[in-house]
């Protein structure tokens, strides 16, 4: 069986490109996917939503950063994002597509490889994470609530359901303490203060 940690190194996170933005247009139209992010994307026809990720495709929008995992063949996993990126301070909001095919095992591995890109790559100091309650990309509820440091109750309503919201800060100082398990090479600690900042689960047109 392939280990959390091989597949770490096997697997590909890369920049969203032109060719990848009809995936990930039809990802957001898919009532598996949507049950587990806003209901904000449906508000929005494939002609929009293909000019917004064009737009940050071609860096006009430069708080926003989209990302591709895939498969050493090429197949897409996951899209991932960052959005909100304050630059100055050094925050950001997270959230991750994992592909239904690909949820069950592989949704810890996209969340990781997108923590390791902001942390390590970007230099990100602290991640603001938001989960919708029953978000099938998470082993279970506990998951959720026991991370959760702020809730808000009935805050989402997502394919006809009314949802609570979840949210809590990863910092950079933590990282490696709680997933440095997972890579061959724990990431340095850095000595910068944290301050807070990003959102999983949501996909939010900003």
């Amino acid at each position: 069986m392939t280990s959390r940690r091989s597949l770490i190194d096997l697997l590909e996170l890369r920049h969203l490109k032109h060719s990848d933005i009809p995936g990930r247009v039809a990802a957001m139209a898919d009532a598996e996917v949507r049950r587990n992010i806003s209901s904000l994307p449906a508000l929005y026809d494939e002609g929009a939503l293909t000019a917004y990720f064009t737009d940050v495709v071609e860096g006009r929008n430069p708080h926003r950063i989209e990302l591709v995992l895939t498969r050493p063949d090429g197949e897409t996993v996951a899209y991932n994002y960052l959005l909100g990126v304050d630059w100055a301070n050094r925050t950001c909001e997270i959230g991750m597509i994992t592909l239904p095919s690909y949820r069950f095992g592989f949704g810890l591995i996209a969340m990781l490889k997108t923590y390791e890109h902001a942390f390590g790559t970007l230099n990100m100091r602290s991640v603001l994470n938001e989960v919708y309650s029953g978000n099938e990309m998470m082993s279970t509820g506990a998951t959720i609530t026991d991370r959760a440091q702020v809730v808000a109750s009935s805050a989402q309503f997502t394919e006809g359901q009314i949802r609570d919201t979840y949210f809590w800060t990863e910092t950079r100082a933590e990282f490696p303490v709680r997933f440095g398990r997972y890579f061959a090479q724990r990431p340095a600690a850095p000595s910068a203060p944290e301050t807070s900042g990003c959102s999983e689960g949501q996909d939010e047109i900003k």
